[in-house]
Protein backbone atom coordinates (compact mmCIF):
# COMPACT_ATOMS: atom_id res chain seq x y z
CA UNK A 1 0.00 0.00 0.00
CA UNK A 2 1.31 3.44 -1.21
CA UNK A 3 1.82 5.72 1.80
CA UNK A 4 -0.94 8.86 2.36
CA UNK A 5 0.09 11.63 -0.04
CA UNK A 6 -0.51 15.12 0.68
CA UNK A 7 -4.04 16.20 0.46
CA UNK A 8 -5.03 13.07 2.17
CA UNK A 9 -7.73 14.13 4.91
CA UNK A 10 -6.91 14.86 8.19
CA UNK A 11 -6.64 12.79 11.50
CA UNK A 12 -9.64 14.09 12.43
CA UNK A 13 -11.74 12.78 9.60
CA UNK A 14 -12.48 9.25 8.29
CA UNK A 15 -10.57 7.51 5.44
CA UNK A 16 -12.14 6.79 2.22
CA UNK A 17 -11.71 3.55 0.55
CA UNK A 18 -9.84 5.40 -2.61
CA UNK A 19 -7.11 7.27 -0.20
CA UNK A 20 -5.87 3.74 0.95
CA UNK A 21 -6.58 1.63 -2.16
CA UNK A 22 -8.39 -1.52 -0.42
CA UNK A 23 -11.13 -3.74 -1.11
CA UNK A 24 -14.73 -2.13 -0.51
CA UNK A 25 -15.80 -2.51 2.96
CA UNK A 26 -19.02 -4.13 4.60
CA UNK A 27 -21.86 -2.05 4.85
CA UNK A 28 -21.20 -0.28 8.54
CA UNK A 29 -17.70 -0.42 8.42
CA UNK A 30 -14.83 2.30 7.33
CA UNK A 31 -11.40 2.96 7.16
CA UNK A 32 -9.59 4.65 10.12
CA UNK A 33 -6.31 5.29 10.91
CA UNK A 34 -5.24 4.58 14.63
CA UNK A 35 -4.99 8.24 15.54
CA UNK A 36 -8.67 8.62 14.39
CA UNK A 37 -9.76 6.12 17.32
CA UNK A 38 -7.86 8.13 20.00
CA UNK A 39 -9.37 11.41 22.04
CA UNK A 40 -5.73 12.69 22.24
CA UNK A 41 -3.45 11.05 19.45
CA UNK A 42 -0.42 12.78 20.79
CA UNK A 43 -0.66 11.54 24.58
CA UNK A 44 -2.42 8.30 23.52
CA UNK A 45 0.19 6.54 20.52
CA UNK A 46 3.46 7.55 22.13
CA UNK A 47 6.66 5.79 22.10
CA UNK A 48 9.51 5.03 24.82
CA UNK A 49 12.02 7.34 25.63
CA UNK A 50 15.39 7.67 23.96
CA UNK A 51 17.64 5.47 24.61
CA UNK A 52 19.73 8.10 26.64
CA UNK A 53 17.06 8.58 28.75
CA UNK A 54 16.49 4.93 29.77
CA UNK A 55 19.99 2.98 29.83
CA UNK A 56 20.59 -0.64 30.85
CA UNK A 57 22.60 0.47 33.90
CA UNK A 58 19.86 1.86 35.37
CA UNK A 59 17.63 -2.39 35.00
CA UNK A 60 17.11 -3.61 38.65
CA UNK A 61 16.01 -7.03 39.44
CA UNK A 62 11.96 -5.20 40.89
CA UNK A 63 10.29 -2.25 41.00
CA UNK A 64 8.33 -1.08 38.25
CA UNK A 65 8.07 -3.00 34.98
CA UNK A 66 9.54 -2.21 31.57
CA UNK A 67 8.50 -3.80 28.49
CA UNK A 68 10.77 -4.57 25.54
CA UNK A 69 10.50 -5.51 22.25
CA UNK A 70 11.51 -9.66 23.39
CA UNK A 71 8.35 -9.37 25.67
CA UNK A 72 5.87 -9.02 22.67
CA UNK A 73 5.06 -11.38 19.70
CA UNK A 74 1.84 -10.65 17.35
CA UNK A 75 -1.25 -11.18 19.71
CA UNK A 76 0.73 -12.79 22.60
CA UNK A 77 2.70 -10.68 25.78
CA UNK A 78 5.94 -13.26 26.06
CA UNK A 79 6.76 -13.14 30.66
CA UNK A 80 10.66 -13.45 29.47
CA UNK A 81 13.34 -11.95 31.23
CA UNK A 82 10.81 -9.34 32.48
CA UNK A 83 13.57 -5.89 34.09
CA UNK A 84 12.44 -3.13 35.75
CA UNK A 85 13.54 0.46 36.74
CA UNK A 86 12.92 2.11 40.14
CA UNK A 87 9.50 4.71 40.86
CA UNK A 88 11.67 7.32 41.30
CA UNK A 89 13.14 6.57 37.48
CA UNK A 90 9.61 5.37 36.49
CA UNK A 91 7.85 8.79 37.46
CA UNK A 92 10.45 10.65 35.68
CA UNK A 93 9.50 8.43 32.29
CA UNK A 94 5.62 9.10 32.73
CA UNK A 95 4.85 9.97 29.60
CA UNK A 96 5.92 6.67 28.43
CA UNK A 97 4.15 4.65 30.74
CA UNK A 98 1.51 1.51 30.12
CA UNK A 99 -1.06 0.20 32.17
CA UNK A 100 -3.06 -2.75 31.19
CA UNK A 101 -5.03 -3.91 28.41
CA UNK A 102 -2.94 -0.97 26.41
CA UNK A 103 -2.10 -2.00 22.87
CA UNK A 104 1.80 -2.41 22.47
CA UNK A 105 3.28 -2.33 19.08
CA UNK A 106 6.90 -3.10 17.98
CA UNK A 107 8.88 -0.30 15.88
CA UNK A 108 11.85 -2.56 15.37
CA UNK A 109 12.20 -5.81 13.70
CA UNK A 110 10.95 -8.67 11.75
CA UNK A 111 8.28 -8.47 11.05
CA UNK A 112 7.33 -4.83 11.91
CA UNK A 113 4.56 -3.70 13.99
CA UNK A 114 3.90 -7.14 15.92
CA UNK A 115 0.95 -6.19 18.41
CA UNK A 116 -0.44 -7.59 21.79
CA UNK A 117 -2.37 -6.15 25.11
CA UNK A 118 -0.29 -5.58 27.77
CA UNK A 119 -1.09 -8.42 30.80
CA UNK A 120 -3.69 -7.23 33.95
CA UNK A 121 -1.15 -9.24 35.77
CA UNK A 122 2.02 -7.25 34.86
CA UNK A 123 -0.12 -3.88 36.22
CA UNK A 124 1.26 -0.52 35.19
CA UNK A 125 5.13 0.09 34.02
CA UNK A 126 7.47 2.06 31.11
CA UNK A 127 8.10 0.77 27.11
CA UNK A 128 11.61 1.25 26.13
CA UNK A 129 12.41 3.51 23.15
CA UNK A 130 11.00 1.16 19.79
CA UNK A 131 7.73 0.23 21.61
CA UNK A 132 5.06 1.89 20.85
CA UNK A 133 1.90 2.33 23.31
CA UNK A 134 -1.84 2.97 22.25
CA UNK A 135 -4.40 3.48 24.65
CA UNK A 136 -7.97 3.58 23.96
CA UNK A 137 -10.05 5.59 26.67
CA UNK A 138 -13.42 5.75 25.48
CA UNK A 139 -15.89 2.55 24.76
CA UNK A 140 -16.51 2.09 20.98
CA UNK A 141 -12.82 0.23 19.97
CA UNK A 142 -12.16 -3.06 21.08
CA UNK A 143 -8.60 -2.93 22.48
CA UNK A 144 -8.40 -6.85 21.27
CA UNK A 145 -9.75 -6.30 17.99
CA UNK A 146 -7.17 -3.61 17.57
CA UNK A 147 -4.66 -6.47 18.20
CA UNK A 148 -5.67 -8.67 15.88
CA UNK A 149 -5.99 -5.53 12.86
CA UNK A 150 -2.76 -5.00 13.97
CA UNK A 151 -0.80 -7.79 13.41
CA UNK A 152 -3.26 -9.16 10.25
CA UNK A 153 -5.17 -6.98 8.52
CA UNK A 154 -4.00 -6.89 4.71
CA UNK A 155 -4.07 -2.97 4.95
CA UNK A 156 -1.69 -2.62 8.05
CA UNK A 157 0.72 -5.73 7.00
CA UNK A 158 1.30 -3.72 3.56
CA UNK A 159 1.77 -0.50 5.80
CA UNK A 160 4.10 -2.07 7.82
CA UNK A 161 5.99 -4.28 4.55
CA UNK A 162 6.34 -0.63 2.70
CA UNK A 163 8.88 0.24 5.65
CA UNK A 164 10.87 -2.43 5.23
CA UNK A 165 12.32 -1.95 2.07
CA UNK A 166 16.02 -1.47 1.01
CA UNK A 167 16.67 -1.43 5.21
CA UNK A 168 18.96 -4.24 6.83
CA UNK A 169 17.23 -3.78 10.34
CA UNK A 170 13.63 -2.28 9.41
CA UNK A 171 11.86 0.20 11.43
CA UNK A 172 9.03 2.30 11.45
CA UNK A 173 8.53 5.30 12.91
CA UNK A 174 5.72 6.77 15.14
CA UNK A 175 3.98 8.98 12.96
CA UNK A 176 3.47 6.00 10.64
CA UNK A 177 1.86 3.80 13.20
CA UNK A 178 -0.62 6.52 14.15
CA UNK A 179 -1.32 6.69 10.14
CA UNK A 180 -1.88 2.77 10.31
CA UNK A 181 -4.93 1.96 8.35
CA UNK A 182 -7.44 -0.97 9.39
CA UNK A 183 -10.95 -1.31 8.61
CA UNK A 184 -13.36 -0.60 11.64
CA UNK A 185 -16.37 -2.99 12.17
CA UNK A 186 -19.60 -1.64 13.92
CA UNK A 187 -18.49 -2.33 17.77
CA UNK A 188 -20.88 -5.18 17.93
CA UNK A 189 -19.41 -7.11 15.52
CA UNK A 190 -15.91 -5.78 16.38
CA UNK A 191 -16.96 -8.61 19.75
CA UNK A 192 -18.41 -11.25 17.79
CA UNK A 193 -15.16 -10.88 15.31
CA UNK A 194 -12.68 -11.36 18.29
CA UNK A 195 -15.27 -13.74 20.22
CA UNK A 196 -14.66 -16.27 16.77
CA UNK A 197 -11.06 -15.57 16.64
CA UNK A 198 -10.53 -16.39 19.74
CA UNK A 199 -12.86 -19.97 19.77
CA UNK A 200 -11.52 -21.07 16.43
CA UNK A 201 -7.80 -20.22 17.27
CA UNK A 202 -8.13 -21.72 20.61
CA UNK A 203 -8.43 -24.95 18.80
CA UNK A 204 -6.38 -23.98 15.86
CA UNK A 205 -3.43 -23.48 18.80
CA UNK A 206 -4.32 -26.39 20.91
CA UNK A 207 -3.74 -28.66 17.72
CA UNK A 208 -0.44 -26.33 16.74
CA UNK A 209 0.90 -27.42 19.81
CA UNK A 210 0.61 -30.78 20.07
CA UNK A 211 2.12 -30.99 16.58
CA UNK A 212 5.20 -28.89 17.18
CA UNK A 213 4.56 -31.79 20.60
CA UNK A 214 5.42 -34.38 18.23
CA UNK A 215 8.04 -32.92 16.43
CA UNK A 216 9.69 -32.62 20.36
CA UNK A 217 9.33 -36.30 20.75
CA UNK A 218 10.44 -37.18 17.18
CA UNK A 219 13.68 -35.46 17.99
CA UNK A 220 13.88 -37.05 21.33
CA UNK A 221 13.46 -40.26 19.23
CA UNK A 222 16.22 -39.89 16.94
CA UNK A 223 18.65 -39.40 19.69
CA UNK A 224 17.13 -42.27 21.29
CA UNK A 225 17.73 -44.82 18.36
CA UNK A 226 21.68 -43.00 17.70
CA UNK A 227 22.26 -44.14 21.81
CA UNK A 228 20.78 -47.61 21.74
CA UNK A 229 23.21 -47.78 18.28
CA UNK A 230 26.38 -46.76 20.20
CA UNK A 231 25.10 -48.16 23.03
CA UNK A 232 25.13 -51.71 21.30
CA UNK A 233 21.17 -52.02 22.38
CA UNK A 234 19.96 -51.65 19.01
CA UNK A 235 22.04 -55.02 17.74
CA UNK A 236 21.96 -56.41 21.10
CA UNK A 237 19.57 -59.80 19.84
CA UNK A 238 21.01 -59.97 16.66
CA UNK A 239 24.84 -60.01 18.32
CA UNK A 240 23.17 -62.61 20.08
CA UNK A 241 22.18 -64.51 17.32
CA UNK A 242 25.10 -64.75 15.57
CA UNK A 243 27.61 -65.63 18.50
CA UNK A 244 30.56 -66.93 17.38
CA UNK A 245 30.39 -66.28 14.16
CA UNK A 246 31.51 -62.92 14.62
CA UNK A 247 34.93 -61.47 14.32
CA UNK A 248 36.33 -59.48 17.51
CA UNK A 249 36.60 -55.52 16.57
CA UNK A 250 40.19 -55.43 17.40
CA UNK A 251 40.91 -57.96 14.76
CA UNK A 252 39.55 -54.98 12.38
CA UNK A 253 41.25 -52.33 14.37
CA UNK A 254 44.78 -54.77 13.00
CA UNK A 255 43.60 -54.91 9.35
CA UNK A 256 43.04 -50.94 9.69
CA UNK A 257 46.06 -49.98 11.01
CA UNK A 258 48.15 -52.27 8.35
CA UNK A 259 46.23 -51.18 5.91
CA UNK A 260 46.87 -47.26 7.21
CA UNK A 261 50.16 -47.56 7.31
CA UNK A 262 50.36 -49.14 3.69
CA UNK A 263 48.58 -46.22 2.75
CA UNK A 264 50.84 -43.48 4.17
CA UNK A 265 54.14 -45.21 2.81
CA UNK A 266 52.76 -45.47 -0.65
CA UNK A 267 51.83 -42.13 -0.57
CA UNK A 268 55.52 -40.83 0.69
CA UNK A 269 56.83 -43.14 -1.67
CA UNK A 270 54.62 -41.30 -4.61
CA UNK A 271 56.24 -38.02 -2.86
CA UNK A 272 59.12 -38.62 -3.58
CA UNK A 273 59.60 -40.11 -6.98
CA UNK A 274 57.42 -37.42 -8.41
CA UNK A 275 60.50 -35.36 -6.80
CA UNK A 276 63.17 -37.35 -8.26
CA UNK A 277 64.36 -39.16 -5.18
CA UNK A 278 64.47 -43.13 -5.26
CA UNK A 279 64.95 -44.49 -1.58
CA UNK A 280 67.58 -47.02 -1.65
CA UNK A 281 66.68 -48.48 1.67
CA UNK A 282 63.30 -48.65 3.95
CA UNK A 283 65.08 -46.07 6.65
CA UNK A 284 62.31 -43.15 5.28
CA UNK A 285 59.56 -45.87 6.62
CA UNK A 286 60.90 -44.63 10.35
CA UNK A 287 58.68 -41.27 10.07
CA UNK A 288 55.64 -42.91 9.94
CA UNK A 289 54.23 -41.98 13.15
CA UNK A 290 51.84 -44.98 14.87
CA UNK A 291 48.61 -43.74 16.16
CA UNK A 292 48.19 -43.98 19.89
CA UNK A 293 45.94 -46.37 21.36
CA UNK A 294 42.82 -45.16 23.51
CA UNK A 295 43.25 -45.78 27.43
CA UNK A 296 39.38 -47.01 28.09
CA UNK A 297 39.27 -47.09 31.87
CA UNK A 298 37.18 -44.36 32.55
CA UNK A 299 35.04 -44.35 29.34
CA UNK A 300 31.74 -46.56 29.52
CA UNK A 301 31.81 -50.26 29.13
CA UNK A 302 31.36 -51.90 25.91
CA UNK A 303 29.09 -54.82 24.59
CA UNK A 304 31.36 -58.12 24.05
CA UNK A 305 33.38 -57.71 21.13
CA UNK A 306 33.60 -54.08 20.30
CA UNK A 307 36.80 -51.79 21.41
CA UNK A 308 37.18 -48.14 21.95
CA UNK A 309 39.54 -46.36 19.51
CA UNK A 310 40.14 -43.11 17.96
CA UNK A 311 39.49 -41.60 14.73
CA UNK A 312 43.73 -40.88 14.16
CA UNK A 313 43.68 -45.15 14.30
CA UNK A 314 40.87 -45.32 11.73
CA UNK A 315 42.06 -42.76 9.54
CA UNK A 316 43.96 -39.69 8.37
CA UNK A 317 42.81 -36.35 9.67
CA UNK A 318 43.34 -32.76 7.14
CA UNK A 319 42.62 -29.35 7.29
CA UNK A 320 41.72 -27.54 5.12
CA UNK A 321 42.66 -24.13 2.82
CA UNK A 322 43.09 -21.12 4.66
CA UNK A 323 41.12 -18.00 2.92
CA UNK A 324 43.37 -14.66 1.94
CA UNK A 325 43.54 -11.90 -0.86
CA UNK A 326 46.41 -13.78 -2.60
CA UNK A 327 44.26 -16.82 -3.36
CA UNK A 328 42.57 -14.13 -6.01
CA UNK A 329 45.59 -14.66 -8.48
CA UNK A 330 45.65 -17.96 -8.50
CA UNK A 331 45.07 -19.26 -11.85
CA UNK A 332 42.94 -22.23 -10.76
CA UNK A 333 39.83 -22.27 -8.57
CA UNK A 334 37.33 -24.67 -7.31
CA UNK A 335 34.79 -25.10 -5.86
CA UNK A 336 34.85 -25.32 -1.48
CA UNK A 337 33.20 -25.70 1.52
CA UNK A 338 32.73 -23.34 3.86
CA UNK A 339 31.33 -23.71 7.96
CA UNK A 340 28.07 -21.99 6.32
CA UNK A 341 27.99 -25.10 4.60
CA UNK A 342 28.07 -27.79 6.84
CA UNK A 343 25.39 -28.63 9.73
CA UNK A 344 24.46 -31.97 11.68
CA UNK A 345 24.07 -34.51 9.35
CA UNK A 346 23.23 -31.98 6.50
CA UNK A 347 24.69 -29.99 3.53
CA UNK A 348 23.84 -26.48 2.36
CA UNK A 349 25.04 -26.45 -1.26
CA UNK A 350 22.95 -23.41 -2.72
CA UNK A 351 25.54 -21.26 -1.98
CA UNK A 352 29.02 -22.48 -3.13
CA UNK A 353 32.04 -20.28 -3.59
CA UNK A 354 35.75 -20.63 -5.28
CA UNK A 355 39.04 -20.25 -4.25
CA UNK A 356 42.14 -20.14 -5.58
CA UNK A 357 44.70 -23.16 -5.00
CA UNK A 358 48.12 -23.95 -5.58
CA UNK A 359 48.46 -27.71 -7.20
CA UNK A 360 50.32 -28.88 -4.60
CA UNK A 361 47.49 -28.35 -1.65
CA UNK A 362 45.22 -30.34 -3.82
CA UNK A 363 45.69 -33.76 -2.68
CA UNK A 364 45.95 -32.52 0.50
CA UNK A 365 42.37 -30.76 0.68
CA UNK A 366 40.33 -32.46 -1.96
CA UNK A 367 37.10 -33.95 -1.26
CA UNK A 368 35.96 -37.47 -1.77
CA UNK A 369 32.52 -38.99 -1.08
CA UNK A 370 32.07 -40.25 2.60
CA UNK A 371 34.53 -37.77 3.85
CA UNK A 372 33.47 -36.99 7.39
CA UNK A 373 33.23 -33.25 7.59
CA UNK A 374 33.88 -31.74 11.55
CA UNK A 375 33.20 -28.01 11.83
CA UNK A 376 36.22 -26.57 13.78
CA UNK A 377 34.51 -24.26 16.15
CA UNK A 378 31.45 -22.10 16.34
CA UNK A 379 30.10 -18.89 18.17
CA UNK A 380 27.46 -21.52 20.11
CA UNK A 381 28.90 -24.63 21.61
CA UNK A 382 26.51 -26.68 20.66
CA UNK A 383 27.45 -26.13 17.14
CA UNK A 384 30.87 -26.86 17.73
CA UNK A 385 31.98 -30.01 15.78
CA UNK A 386 28.31 -30.56 13.99
CA UNK A 387 29.70 -33.68 11.32
CA UNK A 388 28.18 -34.61 7.66
CA UNK A 389 29.39 -36.94 5.42
CA UNK A 390 30.28 -35.23 1.80
CA UNK A 391 27.90 -36.47 -0.85
CA UNK A 392 30.27 -35.54 -3.54
CA UNK A 393 27.24 -33.94 -5.41
CA UNK A 394 30.06 -30.77 -6.14
CA UNK A 395 33.30 -31.95 -8.13
CA UNK A 396 35.71 -31.31 -7.71
CA UNK A 397 35.18 -29.39 -4.35
CA UNK A 398 38.43 -28.68 -1.57
CA UNK A 399 37.17 -27.67 1.85
CA UNK A 400 38.16 -24.54 4.39
CA UNK A 401 40.72 -24.68 6.98
CA UNK A 402 37.51 -24.28 9.25
CA UNK A 403 36.29 -27.81 8.12
CA UNK A 404 38.53 -30.64 9.64
CA UNK A 405 38.58 -33.43 7.21
CA UNK A 406 38.67 -37.23 8.50
CA UNK A 407 39.25 -40.26 5.86
CA UNK A 408 38.76 -43.45 7.18
CA UNK A 409 40.40 -46.34 5.97
CA UNK A 410 37.55 -48.86 6.32
CA UNK A 411 34.98 -46.88 3.88
CA UNK A 412 32.27 -49.04 5.28
CA UNK A 413 32.85 -47.42 8.87
CA UNK A 414 31.65 -44.06 6.85
CA UNK A 415 28.19 -44.29 8.12
CA UNK A 416 29.10 -45.72 11.26
CA UNK A 417 31.41 -42.73 12.29
CA UNK A 418 28.52 -40.13 11.61
CA UNK A 419 25.69 -42.01 13.84
CA UNK A 420 28.30 -42.07 16.44
CA UNK A 421 29.74 -38.53 16.21
CA UNK A 422 25.80 -37.35 15.97
CA UNK A 423 25.01 -39.30 19.23
CA UNK A 424 24.87 -37.65 22.60
CA UNK A 425 27.75 -39.84 23.75
CA UNK A 426 29.68 -38.70 20.42
CA UNK A 427 28.74 -35.04 21.06
CA UNK A 428 30.01 -35.64 25.06
CA UNK A 429 33.21 -37.09 24.09
CA UNK A 430 33.48 -33.92 20.82
CA UNK A 431 33.02 -31.53 23.81
CA UNK A 432 35.31 -33.07 26.43
CA UNK A 433 38.01 -32.30 24.16
CA UNK A 434 37.07 -28.75 22.29
CA UNK A 435 36.49 -27.38 26.02
CA UNK A 436 39.53 -25.47 27.24
CA UNK A 437 41.10 -23.63 30.25
CA UNK A 438 40.07 -20.10 29.28
CA UNK A 439 36.06 -21.40 28.80
CA UNK A 440 36.29 -21.43 25.06
CA UNK A 441 35.43 -24.08 23.04
CA UNK A 442 37.06 -24.94 19.50
CA UNK A 443 38.67 -27.81 17.72
CA UNK A 444 42.18 -28.92 15.79
CA UNK A 445 43.20 -31.16 13.58
CA UNK A 446 44.79 -33.05 17.05
CA UNK A 447 41.77 -32.93 18.83
CA UNK A 448 39.71 -33.92 16.10
CA UNK A 449 42.57 -36.92 15.47
CA UNK A 450 42.17 -38.15 19.53
CA UNK A 451 38.42 -37.92 19.44
CA UNK A 452 37.29 -41.27 21.15
CA UNK A 453 34.91 -43.52 18.94
CA UNK A 454 33.15 -46.93 19.80
CA UNK A 455 34.06 -49.77 16.87
CA UNK A 456 32.06 -53.16 16.46
CA UNK A 457 32.54 -55.88 14.14
CA UNK A 458 32.12 -54.93 10.32
CA UNK A 459 28.90 -57.27 10.45
CA UNK A 460 27.42 -55.54 12.76
CA UNK A 461 28.32 -52.01 11.57
CA UNK A 462 26.47 -52.97 8.66
CA UNK A 463 23.60 -54.61 10.63
CA UNK A 464 23.60 -51.03 12.83
CA UNK A 465 23.84 -48.72 9.73
CA UNK A 466 21.10 -50.45 7.94
CA UNK A 467 18.77 -50.23 10.90
CA UNK A 468 19.68 -46.93 12.30
CA UNK A 469 18.93 -45.71 8.28
CA UNK A 470 15.62 -47.49 8.48
CA UNK A 471 13.91 -46.43 11.54
CA UNK A 472 15.16 -42.57 10.99
CA UNK A 473 13.86 -42.57 7.47
CA UNK A 474 10.44 -43.39 9.03
CA UNK A 475 10.74 -40.85 11.50
CA UNK A 476 11.81 -38.27 8.87
CA UNK A 477 8.46 -39.14 6.80
CA UNK A 478 6.53 -38.67 10.28
CA UNK A 479 7.91 -34.97 10.48
CA UNK A 480 7.01 -34.14 7.17
CA UNK A 481 3.96 -34.74 7.93
CA UNK A 482 3.89 -33.18 10.57
CA UNK A 483 5.33 -30.50 8.74
CA UNK A 484 2.43 -30.75 6.13
CA UNK A 485 -0.46 -30.72 8.95
CA UNK A 486 1.54 -27.33 9.96
CA UNK A 487 1.20 -25.97 6.91
CA UNK A 488 -2.50 -26.42 6.43
CA UNK A 489 -2.38 -25.04 9.89
CA UNK A 490 -1.16 -21.61 9.04
CA UNK A 491 -3.10 -21.73 6.14
CA UNK A 492 -6.66 -22.28 7.37
CA UNK A 493 -4.98 -19.48 10.06
CA UNK A 494 -4.46 -17.32 7.49
CA UNK A 495 -7.88 -17.91 6.11
CA UNK A 496 -10.17 -17.32 8.96
CA UNK A 497 -8.33 -13.79 9.11
CA UNK A 498 -8.88 -12.84 5.63
CA UNK A 499 -12.86 -13.94 6.24
CA UNK A 500 -12.54 -11.83 9.45
CA UNK A 501 -11.37 -8.73 7.75
CA UNK A 502 -13.77 -8.74 4.48
CA UNK A 503 -16.74 -9.27 6.99
CA UNK A 504 -17.64 -12.78 6.13
CA UNK A 505 -16.77 -14.25 9.41
CA UNK A 506 -19.55 -13.56 11.65
CA UNK A 507 -23.04 -12.48 10.73
CA UNK A 508 -23.72 -8.48 10.31
CA UNK A 509 -26.43 -6.69 12.44
CA UNK A 510 -28.33 -4.16 10.36
CA UNK A 511 -29.18 -2.69 13.83
CA UNK A 512 -25.42 -2.46 14.96
CA UNK A 513 -24.61 1.27 14.98
CA UNK A 514 -22.47 1.90 12.14
CA UNK A 515 -18.35 2.47 12.05
CA UNK A 516 -19.18 6.53 10.92
CA UNK A 517 -20.99 6.71 13.76
CA UNK A 518 -18.73 5.91 16.19
CA UNK A 519 -16.23 7.81 14.70
CA UNK A 520 -18.69 10.98 14.80
CA UNK A 521 -19.07 10.07 18.64
CA UNK A 522 -15.22 9.92 18.79
CA UNK A 523 -14.50 13.38 17.27
CA UNK A 524 -17.08 14.97 19.27
CA UNK A 525 -15.59 13.82 22.28
CA UNK A 526 -12.02 14.86 21.12
CA UNK A 527 -12.94 18.42 19.82
CA UNK A 528 -14.47 19.20 23.58
CA UNK A 529 -11.74 17.55 25.43
CA UNK A 530 -9.41 19.94 23.08
CA UNK A 531 -11.75 23.11 24.61
CA UNK A 532 -11.42 24.89 28.20
CA UNK A 533 -10.34 22.91 31.02
CA UNK A 534 -12.37 21.73 33.73
CA UNK A 535 -15.82 21.26 32.25
CA UNK A 536 -14.04 20.09 29.26
CA UNK A 537 -13.63 16.68 30.24
CA UNK A 538 -17.05 16.01 31.63
CA UNK A 539 -18.57 17.32 28.60
CA UNK A 540 -15.86 14.37 26.71
CA UNK A 541 -17.22 12.24 28.60
CA UNK A 542 -21.07 12.70 28.27
CA UNK A 543 -20.52 12.64 24.50
CA UNK A 544 -19.31 9.04 24.71
CA UNK A 545 -21.72 7.67 26.57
Amino acid sequence: MARMKEGTPSMTEPLEAEAIQEQELPVGWAWVRLADVCLNPNADIVDGPFGSNLKASEYTDAGVPIVRLQNISRNKFIFKEIKFITSEKAEQLSRHNFQPEDVLITKLGIPLGKACLSPKSLGRGVIVADIVRLRISHVFISNQFLVYAINYAPSALKHFAGETKGTTRPRVNLSHIRELPIPLPPLEEQRRIVEKLEALFSELDSAVQSLEAALSKLKRYRQAVLKAAVEGELSREWREANQGQLEPASELLKRILAERRQRWEEAELAKMQAKGKIPQDDKWKARYVEPEGVDSRELPELPEGWVWTSLEQLGFISGGLTKNPKREKLETKLPYLRVANVYADELRLDDIELIGIETEELERTLLEPGDLLVVEGNGSPDQIGRVALWDGSVKPCVHQNHIIKVRLVEKSLNRWGLIFLLSLLGRQLIMSVASSTSGLYTLSLSKVASLRIVLPNIKEVSFIVQEVDRLLSEADKTEEAIRASLKRAERLRQAVLREAFSGRLVPQDPADEPAAVLLERIRAARQAEGGKKGSGKRKAQALLL
